[in-house]
């Protein structure tokens, strides 16, 4: 079996790879010229795509160019160790042996000494995958390739989806990891999310050094605490001292400088200190100066202790310990002086970690359409491969880079085993013998954390069925009260005997999948509808995702499993009936009442957001969407709104695209104000996840008013700190942030809500706003990449903020209705002449390139006196 690392390269000199196993003959290589130590006996081809240099966030632009060369030697490290868990070589002491050791590497290296990489150099990977010697036979196309890197929030329409699928189609596995970012919704990572790729996520096995942790021994008389402590990363490491014992002295918070008698106290003691209120570098670092032979942290919130990090480094050992053990070592010391002991031979066991999904690993389901990935499970916590340029030595990583790597080398065995079978029914191969997982607390992880569970390496090999889809994904989901998705799969015998089938349904009680009895004989292939009645008033939340497990069975034994997912969404069917305006005509209508009445035809709950209608707008240009192209963030429409809250007047933008996002993480909306009309924003109100500003940390979505003209100024002054010295130079905003507020998103929905204190604002001399609307979507797929407001792009609108300039004032900033609730609001009709238009976020959605949803209504208006 032929497998291709697409990553940093391979240390072909490693021993793990049949090289010498010197750190000399690493250190000997010029990665820039062809070695004749490669190819060898393990890494028996390859190629270097981009050079030792290439960099694609480098500020020097040829750094961006690929250099092409034939030597794929590693100076990352990460390739290696990737490589080393497919198909590595251990010696059973500093390293183990792959998961398929007798398969053959090919080393693609697309990532130089450090930084980043592309799209077009991934791909170009691929397509040497085909034909690695370039003779056009395509006898040498690779069996498996393995892509351990990505980025979150993947898209099912970014360009590795064209180039994936035409490479598994023409018969290789794809294998990528699914991401490092936790467990939060739709952050699974590109590329594993294109379709035909395997995504995987990450658990924790049952090495010991994944379940068994370091204790410090706390005692006073004949009363001690045991408690599980984890070591800082900014300190002087225990295993470098032979002993380390002393007395417990409490300093708090350690927030200040300490100061004598206290200060001379300390010395020749442990310090134990609570965290918050500053830096864990700090704390240290004034334990340190104080003379302290060590420090204690006590964790401030409830779970497990943690690697502390931060600045500088202390020659001093440092461990953090749990609130429950800070507390109970409180307990001790109003007994009397504490000793502690902090390299005692007892360790902590928590045999219940194995099979947990690792904490890092990132959770589906796909972004746009909430398709099943990642898909499969596979350990990557604590994973020990080959060390780069270490000769014969290992060393432990994690992340789901790991993981990876352990599915690539099971790819390759069960495409050994099953030589006749497709990429797809291999796929099933794998997915459909998954242990389903459960957390601490023997919760079934769901089906967007762990796919179809824990790979099973020895009943994979022993299949007997394979299904495709070897999944049911039902992606997203409108509902009222209940509804029936039915999904076709192809179920193949592959085995020598004769499989009498029967279902069995494991899964939430709002999502009800039955599928039929099914005899197969020997080599035998049916089709056959599977239903998944979807029932509102059972689900846990109006937004829920819904999943399972449907089994087939024989008398026996299990034969397959697949995973089942909807993402359902509870929808309201909210409009407005009728808006009066209490006047003779528009002419004398400033100053009167207005009514509008809001009715909710539906059984669900949902929200109704009124709003002064500022433009429509044409959908995005794409005359041939596929796969690696999308109009996602398409503004439709955006309205304005003057509110009172909190004692302030605020200005509320709407934004509502034509097609809703599952997350807003990658639409950013965009208020620009020009303040002396010179065509250049002075200000600009942003709509994004705290994060994405340059120094500000945060997933909140919030709005960000900012002062555009120093915003500016920062960044050519970046720039040019960059470009004097990369590692020194600093992005950071936050000076130019004039406001701060909360941002209104609406998951699985098309509408935004950004907002400002008008206090803040830039208001012209003349008192009026000039404003631009636009999104930003930030995903390299996007056929538009700023999608202005109607005709914005060009010119700036003039909106005023008084409080008769709108057309109509005194908004509810929400109004809420049950199912068949009917409710009549009050306005204000001011004097401006735009129409009301209500946005309904919870109400159908659509997905198409002519209809429309129904989250959206311009309201006409008529007159009564």
């Amino acid at each position: 079996m032929k497998v291709g690392i697409i990553d940093t390269g391979i240390d072909y000199t490693h021993k793990m790879f049949y090289g010498e196993g010197t750190e000399e003959a690493y250190n000997a290589v010029d990665p820039s010229k062809p070695n004749a130590g490669f190819p060898n006996k393990k890494v028996v081809g390859g190629i270097d795509l981009v050079g030792s240099d290439y960099n694609t966030s480098s500020a020097d632009y040829k750094k961006r160019i690929p250099v092409p060369d034939a030597n794929p030697l590693d100076e990352a490290g990460h390739g290696t160790h990737v490589a080393g868990t497919v198909a590595g070589i251990g010696d059973g002491v500093n390293t183990y042996d792959g998961v398929a050791p007798a398969a053959d590497l090919y080393a693609i290296k697309v990532f130089g000494a450090k930084g980043s990489t592309s799209d077009e150099a991934v791909i170009a990977a691929l397509e040497y995958s085909v034909n690695p010697s370039g003779d056009m036979t395509f006898d040498d196309q690779l069996d498996v390739v393995n892509l351990s890197l990505g980025s979150g929030y993947g898209s099912a329409h970014i360009m590795y989806n064209h180039a994936i699928r035409n490479l598994v189609r023409g018969g290789t596995i794809v294998v990528a990891s699914g991401g490092n970012s936790g467990d939060k919704s739709f952050i699974v990572g590109a590329p594993g999310v294109s379709d035909d790729a395997i995504s995987v996520a990450s658990s924790i096995d049952n090495m010991n050094h994944n379940i068994q942790f370091p204790t410090a021994q706390f005692s006073v008389g004949d009363k001690s605490v045991s408690a599980e402590a984890i070591e800082g990363s900014i300190t002087k490491k225990l295993a470098d001292i032979a002993e380390l014992k002393g007395e417990i002295i409490a300093l708090g918070y350690a927030d200040a400088d300490f100061q004598s008698p206290l200060k001379e106290q300390i010395k020749g003691k442990v310090a134990f200190i609570d965290r918050g209120k500053v830096a864990f570098a700090d704390k240290i670092k004034r334990a340190h100066e104080a003379g302290a032979i060590a420090v204690v942290v006590a964790n401030n919130a409830d779970g497990d202790p943690f690697i502390m990090g931060g600045d500088g480094s202390y020659d001093i050992p440092s461990v953090m310990i749990s609130l429950k053990d800070g507390n109970a070592l409180k307990e001790l010391l109003k007994l009397g002086a504490v000793s502690v002991n902090l390299k005692p031979e007892a360790l902590i066991e928590k045999a219940w970690l194995v099979d947990t999904i690792s904490p890092f690993s990132s959770r589906g389901p796909r972004s746009e359409d909430g398709l099943i990935k990642p898909e499969i499970a596979a350990p990557g916590t604590n994973i020990i491969s080959a060390d780069i340029g270490g000769g014969a030595q290992g060393v432990t990583m994690s992340g789901t880079s790991m993981a990876g790597p352990h599915i690539a080398g099971v790819m390759a065995l069960l495409k050994q085993k099953h030589h006749n079978l497709n990429p797809y029914e291999l796929k099933s191969v794998l997915l459909g013998h998954g242990k389903v997982i459960a957390d601490a607390d023997k919760k079934t992880y769901t089906v967007s954390r762990q796919g179809a569970g824990r790979v099973q390496v020895a009943e994979s090999l022993n299949a007997k069925l394979v299904t495709v889809p070897s999944t049911l994904s039902f992606g997203i989901t409108d509902v009222e009260k209940q509804k029936t998705l039915v999904q076709q799969i192809t179920l193949k015998n592959i085995s020598s005997e004769t499989l009498n089938l029967k279902p069995q349904w494991n899964g939430s009680a709002a999502l009800q999948v039955n599928a039929p009895s099914v005899t197969l004989a020997a080599g035998e292939t049916k089709t056959i509808s599977v239903t998944a009645k979807v029932v509102a008033s059972l689900m846990k939340s109006a937004n829920d995702e819904l999943d399972g497990f449907l089994k087939y069975t024989t008398d026996k034994e299990m034969i397959v499993q697949l995973p089942a997912l909807a993402v359902a969404r509870q929808i309201s069917q909210i409009s407005a009936k009728s808006l009066v305006v209490h006047s003779t005509s528009a002419a004398d209508s400033a100053g009167s009442l207005a009514e509008v009445v809001i009715q909710n035809k539906g059984l669900n709950k949902g929200e109704a957001y009124l709003f002064n209608l500022l433009a429509t707008d044409s959908r995005k240009k794409d005359s041939k969407p596929d796969l690696a192209h999308n109009r996602n963030c398409d503004m439709q429409s955006a309205g304005y709104r003057v509110i009172e809250k909190d004692g302030q007047r605020l200005l509320q933008v709407a934004v509502k695209l034509y097609e809703g996002m599952t997350t807003w993480n990658r639409c950013e909306v965009n208020v620009q104000i020009d303040s002396n009309n010179d065509n250049q924003a002075d200000q600009e109100l942003a709509g994004l996840p705290q994060s994405s500003l340059p120094g500000l940390k945060g997933e909140e979505f919030v709005s960000l008013l900012l002062d555009g003209n120093q915003a500016r100024e920062m960044r050519k002054q970046y720039e040019t700190d960059f470009a004097a010295d990369p590692e020194k130079a600093t992005e950071d905003y936050t000076q130019a942030v004039v406001d701060q507020r909360g941002m209104g998103v609406f998951d699985n929905s098309t509408l935004a809500i950004v907002e400002a204190d008008i206090s803040q604002l830039a208001i012209s001399d003349t008192g009026e706003l000039s404003i631009k609307v636009s999104t930003t979507h930030e995903d390299s797929g996007a056929i538009e990449y700023d999608d202005y407001l109607d005709k914005q792009e060009q010119t700036w609108q003039k909106i005023s903020v008084e409080k008769m300039g709108a057309s109509f004032a005194q908004m509810p900033e929400v109004v809420e209705l049950n199912g068949h609730d009917s409710i009549t609001v009050p306005l204000l009709k001011g004097y401006g002449s735009s129409e009301l238009i209500l946005y309904a976020p919870q109400n159908k959605s659509v997905r198409d390139v002519l209809l429309e949803d129904t989250q959206s209504q311009i309201v006409p208006a008529t007159y009564e006196e």
